[in-house]
This record gives structure tokens, C-alpha cells and sequence, in this order.
């Protein structure tokens, strides 16, 4: 009796949660295993740690926006089965199995056990769906802290030991929050634009080094070029006009040298020459001429006595007349 008393509370209990406790998060699925579970029950073939489990499931996977509804019905349910601690026990024992043995160090927190407690006594599930939240807040932040260290060491990895302190600030709230609230956008916006910005600023300063490495190179091979092309092309003018000065120096200077000593002794010559011809010629002119020339020359006034060409200077039979007195000269 005391059996079939107990399974009408609890399934009075169920089906109030399945009813309008938890609204449309129990349609479908949820449904079924409730039932499933009240019919284990009734007949014995479920234990009741069972429907336990499988309420936490129920309750879990409906979680959002009827966490207080569920929470109450299920604790009053489980009151119906002994003290406290035995109901607490069971929703601990429930939660974990629905969350995964991972959970159960976040579950077995003393604010946890006391907020199950309270809610057990008093019938107010505030407090217990305050505290759950946060425990659970905080088991996802770890799960997350640990996916961020796993993630900076492949990114690390893949990307070097560089970018991992990429993987800090925004991108470290952005898996947290991806892990919390189940969106993923804001982790993949802040992972592209921090992995972005890596490679494109490493590629960024590597292009700038190359190229200014290589404008550096090919200026200072142009300006070594046009400095070096420019002494060589200023030294070959300068050879070039020195030796064509030197050149056409020595040429102005043997020609003119040549051709001056040249004219001026042939000049000198002609002149001596054409003198001598001259005086030569006044000297050997007539008789008459001389004879005028010697007067002038002597400045006597005197008239010479020239013999006549008919004359003979010579002994007898010749015709001259030997000159006596006033002669220039003798024959």
C-alpha cells in the first residue's frame, strides 16, 4: 500500500511537471521518458534513483527558461521520498548523471549541497537555481580555460610560438563565451581578425623588409654604378681633352715653331740676299753711275776724271788713258 501510495504522489508529481510545470520543454521526447519512468516505477522494474536520472535529464535538456518550475516540482517530489539529505543526495546524484562525471567536483561544492538542502526544506529553489547556475557558469569557464590553452598550443603550433599571446584578451572572453552560451560567432570573428592580423602584419613587415632590403640594394648598386660609370666616364674626358690639349699643343707648337723659324730665316735670307743683290748691283752699275756715287760719297765736289771706254789704261797701242789725278782708285 505504502508502495502505490508512493508512486501516485510521484506520478501526480511527473505528470504536473509534464503537464504545465516545465510548458512546451517536456513536450515530444520528454514526454515519453516520463512515462516511461512512471510505468517503471508502478511496476517495480525502476528503481527510484532511476526516475531520479532520468528526471535530471528531462529537467536539463529544458533548461532554459524553466530551470525554477522544473527545480521546484522536482524537489518536492523527491521530499515525498524521506528527509533532506536523502533528496539532496538523489538530485546531486541525478545532476551528475545528466551533466557527466565531469561535473561532479563542480556538484559537490558545499554551497551546492546547501542550496539542495534549503530548497528540499523550504520549498524555494531560488537559492538552488542561483547557486547551479554559477557552478556550472564556472565549470564551463574551466572547460573553457583548458580548450584555450589547447587551442593557443595548436595555434602556437601551427602558427609559432609567436602567436600565442595573440590568443589572450578577446579571443580568451570570446571561447569562454562560446562555451557559456553556446554561440560561436563572436569566437570565430575574434580568432579570424587576431589570426588575420598576425599574418598579415608578419607578411606586411616581411614585405617591407624585403623591399626595402631590395630598394636599398638596387640603389645602392645604381648609385655605385652611376658614381663608379661617372668617375670612369669624368676620367676618360679628362684623359681624352688633356691629351688631345697636349696634342693639339705640341702640333700648334712644332708647326707654328717650324713654319716661324722657317719664315723668318728664309725672310732673313731673301732680305740679306736681295740686299746684297742690290748693293751688288749699284756697285757693278756704269761707270757714270759709280762715278756720280763716289762723288756723293765723297763729298768733295770734284769731278773725276773717268777714262774713256776708247782709251787704253795699259801700255802703248791700247787707246786708254791712264787716270793721273782725283781717281777713287787705281786700275
Amino acid at each position: 500500500m505504502r508502495n502505490f501510495k508512493y508512486v501516485g504522489i510521484v506520478t501526480v508529481a511527473l505528470l504536473a511537471i509534464g503537464a504545465g510545470g516545465a510548458g512546451s520543454a517536456f513536450a515530444g521526447n520528454a514526454s515519453t521518458v516520463l512515462n516511461q519512468s512512471i510505468v517503471g516505477l508502478a511496476t517495480g522494474t525502476s528503481s527510484t534513483a532511476k526516475v531520479g536520472a532520468n528526471l535530471s535529464k528531462t529537467v536539463t535538456s529544458a533548461f532554459a527558461g524553466t530551470v525554477a518550475t522544473t527545480a521546484t516540482s522536482a524537489v518536492k517530489s523527491l521530499t515525498a521520498t524521506g528527509t533532506t539529505a536523502t533528496a539532496g543526495a538523489t538530485l546531486m546524484s541525478s545532476l551528475t548523471n545528466a551533466l557527466g562525471t565531469s561535473a561532479t567536483s563542480a556538484l559537490s561544492t558545499s554551497t551546492m549541497t546547501k542550496s539542495v538542502v534549503g530548497a528540499v526544506t523550504t520549498g524555494n529553489t531560488t537559492q538552488l537555481v542561483n547557486t547551479a547556475t554559477k557552478t556550472l557558469t564556472g565549470a564551463a569557464v574551466g572547460a573553457a580555460t583548458g580548450a584555450v590553452k589547447n587551442l593557443t598550443g595548436s595555434l602556437g603550433t601551427s602558427l609559432g610560438s609567436g602567436a600565442s599571446n595573440l590568443l589572450t584578451g578577446n579571443v580568451n572572453k570570446a571561447i569562454v563565451g562560446a562555451v557559456v552560451t553556446g554561440n560561436t560567432k563572436q569566437l570565430e570573428t575574434a580568432a579570424k581578425n587576431a589570426v588575420t592580423g598576425a599574418v598579415v602584419g608578419a607578411a606586411t613587415g616581411a614585405v617591407k623588409t624585403a623591399v626595402t632590403g631590395a630598394t636599398t640594394a638596387v640603389t645602392g648598386a645604381v648609385k655605385t654604378a652611376v658614381s663608379g660609370a661617372t668617375t670612369a666616364a669624368t676620367g676618360a674626358v679628362k684623359t681624352a681633352v688633356s691629351g688631345a690639349t697636349t696634342a693639339a699643343t705640341d702640333a700648334v707648337k712644332t708647326t707654328v715653331g717650324n713654319t716661324a723659324t722657317t719664315a723668318v730665316s728664309s725672310g732673313a735670307k731673301l732680305a740679306v740676299d736681295g740686299a746684297s743683290a742690290t748693293v751688288g748691283s749699284v756697285v757693278n752699275t756704269s761707270p757714270a753711275t759709280t762715278a756720280a756715287a763716289q762723288k756723293a760719297l765723297s763729298g768733295t765736289g770734284s769731278t773725276m776724271t773717268v777714262a774713256s771706254a776708247a782709251t787704253s789704261s795699259s801700255g802703248g797701242g791700247s787707246g786708254k788713258t791712264k787716270c793721273t789725278s782725283g781717281c777713287w782708285s787705281t786700275e
